[in-house]
């Protein structure tokens, strides 16, 4: 991964079109902040957003790996199965 920083709008959009070959920026990707400080904040804002989803997940999770455990050692200790 290369950062270019303090670069201004018209190098950002050379480099993605030497990159991309011919394919220049669309209107909406012109309109993206790639600046260091705008990803920082975007990440801190997508952990705040993420962390009470987990918070309501995580429980979910840990419960269906125990079913899921108990399930497994169930199958075990009844035997082998036979089909009729």
């Amino acid at each position: 991964m290369t950062e270019f920083s303090e670069c201004t709008f018209e190098e950002v959009e050379e480099m993605f079109y030497r990159v991309n070959q011919s394919i220049p920026l669309s209107s909406t990707e012109k309109t993206i902040d790639f600046s260091k400080s705008s990803l920082n904040k975007f990440f801190s804002n997508l952990k705040a957003v993420l962390e009470p989803v987990f918070g309501l997940i995580e429980p979910k999770i840990d419960f269906m790996d125990a079913a899921s455990r108990n399930w497994d050692q169930a199958i075990k200790s009844s035997g082998p199965y036979h089909l009729a």
